[in-house]
């Protein structure tokens, strides 16, 4: 087993709070359209920190698990509810403290923050064209004149198009103004993403390695639902179900 007290342990969480502020910020100062960046740092450091103490508290608590655990009871190992294995809990802890303290998994985690963030935004690009179109019709059928209003605006506005072209700061209001709906709108799809799922859509990287390696270490192919049982205490450790396609 490798030192659970590796001098990189601080680098790795200087580069996960350094991380994760600045993909809080950026998000932030997307969605507030930039109108407060020292609200925004706060909060984004805040976010990171938080994540930070959430990560070493789970360590200290896997650690001390680890120190307490018995080396000789054996753990159930089993996959789609059957049994086809098993391990001591002290190896099964161990098993954890290591995927938490190896950063492919931090970076594998991100990567799959970011894929998900591109479907999201996929979604918007897709949804927002067609979100204004069907507003653009029930507005003319609910409420003509003002669709007739909004319209001869934006015909003013393109029949000259000098102060366009002039850089006036209209454009940028236009602009950002679309960046916040874009962002408020990606947000939404991501909530209806997680929320209508039948399985939570963001692999869970470390989670992914622990049980890779258990179904490894017992000669296991199959891929699904991945249960450490102790067969004395009645208690249990699932997992969730694998990701075919990882």
């Amino acid at each position: 087993m490798t030192n659970q007290r590796i001098r990189t342990e601080f680098w790795g969480s200087a580069a996960l709070v350094c991380t994760f502020f600045a993909v809080a910020f950026s998000s932030i100062l997307t969605v507030t359209a930039s109108s407060a960046p020292l609200s925004a740092a706060g909060l984004a450091a805040l976010t990171a920190f938080s994540v930070e103490f959430a990560r070493r508290r789970k360590l200290q608590s896997l650690r001390l698990r680890f120190a307490n655990a018995s080396g000789s009871a054996a753990w159930t190992i089993s996959v789609n509810a059957v049994p086809v294995g098993s391990i001591t809990e002290r190896d099964y802890v161990a098993l954890r403290i290591e995927a938490l303290l190896d950063p492919r998994n931090y970076v594998g985690q991100f990567l799959e923050l970011g894929r998900f963030l591109m479907r999201c935004l996929l979604v918007t690009v897709v949804g927002m064209p067609i979100l204004a179109f069907w507003s653009f019709v029930l507005g003319s059928i609910i409420a003509p004149d003002s669709v007739i209003a909004s319209l001869s605006g934006w015909r003013a506005m393109f029949s000259d198009p000098t102060p366009l072209l002039s850089g006036t700061p209209m454009l940028a209001l236009a602009a950002k103004k679309i960046l916040v709906e874009a962002g408020s709108f990606t947000m939404v799809a991501g909530g209806g993403m997680l929320f209508l799922a039948k399985r939570f859509p963001i692999t869970n990287v470390f989670r992914h390695q622990v049980e890779g390696r258990l179904r490894r270490s017992t000669g296991t192919a199959a891929r699904g639902d991945v249960q450490v049982v102790c067969a004395t205490a009645g208690t249990h450790d699932a997992g969730t179900a694998m990701n075919p396609a990882v």
